[in-house]
């Protein structure tokens, strides 16, 4: 009988945590079966007895005893390795399995870096380590996905490797960075690295001469960028703070590494024009902007005028405006010329910049006002004809009066 045994094994492959067996056939008769951990020189089971003091591993049989089974439960990395069944016939009878234990990657704190701070124009290194079996692989991505200057010239969306270095790290590179580690075991684990560059504050003004009228109000606007974030302040030319109150109102919107400085001033009076500062300040420095305010004249308004009916070409096609349409939405006119003749008006309208208008708009005039100058000729003249004709009338009878006397 003992002539007859064949051994037959599966590697196996199990995930860590995960129940596997090991599995042995063989065609004998009542030879006993072992199995051992051969990398560790160690006996599991003989035969129906399990000789380990590991309560999880178990060992079955079936098919009267033609196969048999090594049980392992909750997998462990130590687990891994060749295993052998051996079969106590004369001479005695072995066979190998490996049992390939997979790890899901995990990230290793202690050598992974969490928050860095630096200074601008330098450069920076970010680490970050895992563990795993296979042994993972790091990949380098901006949280939000954007691209990112890794060194001149050199722009990336992504990067692999363990170490990710930057080359002379500016404020547009102050953020939020994952590392991202991944072996085909499931799952992937991911690390946020937030990156912070140290710099000066530093300032632009959108607009800094800004004329408005008085009894009206205006917006003065400051920009500025800073890490860590700055004290934001107005001043006076005086030196007098700004604070919210009625005639003041301050506003700022922030963002990462950059604010919006907005002060409106209601209700300008004499008083109020002059020079105003907007201050940033922070631990590497101080800058500030300066935005003058003068006094410019309040806006005229055009008055209601009606038209008998106004033409207008526009992209080539003819618009003709209803009658008695009121022009009251006009801004700023700096020249209205009136021309009558007659019953017909004329109008030529030059206008200031608006908001909600074309620049430069011009009313036209209609064709047949062009036709009426022509017709103007033949008008007068039949008034002369008829001068003449009178002139005719009148003197002819003194002439013919005159002719019969001398003769």
């Amino acid at each position: 009988m003992g002539n007859d045994t064949r051994l037959m094994s599966q590697p196996p492959l199990a995930f860590i945590g995960a129940y596997r067996s090991l599995q042995i056939q063989m065609w004998c008769g009542r030879e006993w079966v072992a199995w051992f951990h051969y990398d560790r020189q160690a006996i599991l089971t003989v035969h129906h007895s399990v000789i380990t003091r590991n309560n999880r591993v178990s060992v079955t049989h079936t098919n009267h005893h033609r196969t048999w089974l090594l049980h392992l439960r909750n997998v462990k990395e130590q687990d891994a390795g060749r295993y052998m069944c051996q079969i106590n016939t004369e001479p005695a009878k072995m066979q190998f399995g490996y049992l390939s234990v997979v790890v899901p990657p995990d990230i290793i704190d202690s050598e992974t870096s969490s928050e860095v701070i630096t200074r601008e124009g330098l450069n920076v290194t970010l680490t970050c380590r895992a563990k795993g079996t296979p042994t993972p692989t790091i990949k380098w991505r901006r949280e939000d996905f954007s691209k990112f200057q890794v060194a001149k010239g050199k722009t990336v969306v992504e990067l692999f490797g363990e170490v990710l270095e930057i080359t002379r790290v500016s404020r547009l590179h102050m953020g939020a960075f994952l590392c991202i580690a991944s072996n085909g075991v499931p799952p992937s684990v991911s690390k946020r690295i937030t990156l912070k560059v140290d710099f000066a504050p530093m300032l632009w003004i959108p607009h800094q001469l800004v004329g408005t009228p008085r009894s009206y109000e205006t917006t003065l606007e400051c920009h500025t960028e800073a890490f860590p974030r700055s004290i934001n302040y107005w001043m006076r030319e005086d030196g007098d703070m700004i604070f919210s109150n009625e005639k003041y109102e301050t506003n700022n919107t922030e963002e990462l590494y950059s604010r919006h400085m907005h002060l409106r001033i209601k209700n300008l009076s004499k008083k109020d024009y002059g020079l105003y500062k907007c201050i940033a300040k922070n631990p590497l420095g101080e800058t500030e902007g300066v935005i003058r305010v003068y006094e410019t004249e309040a806006p005229s308004t055009l008055p209601t005028t009606t038209v008998n009916a106004i033409y207008e070409r526009i992209e080539g096609e003819d618009h003709t405006r209803n009658k008695n349409e009121n022009f009251t939405n006009y801004k700023n006119p700096s020249s209205l010329i009136v021309h009558e003749h007659e019953q017909e008006i004329r109008y030529k309208l030059n206008k200031g910049k608006s908001n909600k208008q074309d620049e430069n708009m011009a009313i036209k005039p209609p064709n047949d006002w062009s036709q009426s100058a022509h017709d103007e000729q033949p008008r007068l003249q039949s008034w002369s004809t008829l001068l003449i004709v009178h002139l005719l009338a009148v003197l002819l009878p003194h002439f013919i009066f005159c002719t019969i006397h001398i003769s």
